[in-house]
């Protein structure tokens, strides 16, 4: 309870947010070229998923079910040594709507790919698009993108 206080009441928030890319430690068990666990937490896409539903299952049970909560993730962090790849998100996006999120946001890349985190003006507009396109065919919730949307246009698209 003090938690939901603290976010929203003192803290003045519309909502919580959870960042699960760009190689950051949830996006770490999440993948397979960053989790080498070969425990609960570890090995196939069910167990790498486990950390963040746990966390996002945690985060919902201490706000409850009136603030939003926004989770980022990479949807696909382009590591040819074999990282997050779209299909693995795509199998995640509805078990974090199932968890609780109310909108995922669709970012990409980690720190050995950091071009993706900030995509430079040689990609084209709306880059990551596309790969938004495919996760919100997975979910019944919001899906925003971030990365080259400066031009009104492409973002009405």
């Amino acid at each position: 309870m003090f938690r939901r206080r603290r976010a929203r009441g003192r803290g003045g928030c519309d909502f919580v947010g959870i960042h699960g890319a760009h190689g950051y430690l949830i996006s770490q068990f999440f993948s397979p070229y960053a989790n080498k666990r070969d425990d609960d937490y570890g090995g196939d896409l069910e167990r790498r998923m486990r950390f963040p539903l746990e966390i996002v299952a945690a985060m919902r049970a201490a706000i409850g079910p009136g603030l939003p909560i926004l989770y980022r993730l990479s949807g696909d962090e382009h590591q040819p040594a074999g990282g997050i790849t779209l299909q693995d998100v795509c199998a995640l996006a509805p078990r974090l709507e199932a968890a609780g999120v109310d909108l995922i946001d669709v970012s990409a890349g980690m720190y050995e790919t950091n071009w993706w985190i900030t995509q430079p003006m040689e990609m084209p507009q709306g880059v990551l698009s596309q790969s938004a396109l495919q996760v919100r065919a997975a979910v019944g919730i919001p899906v925003s993108v971030s990365g080259r949307i400066t031009d009104p246009s492409v973002a009405s698209t």
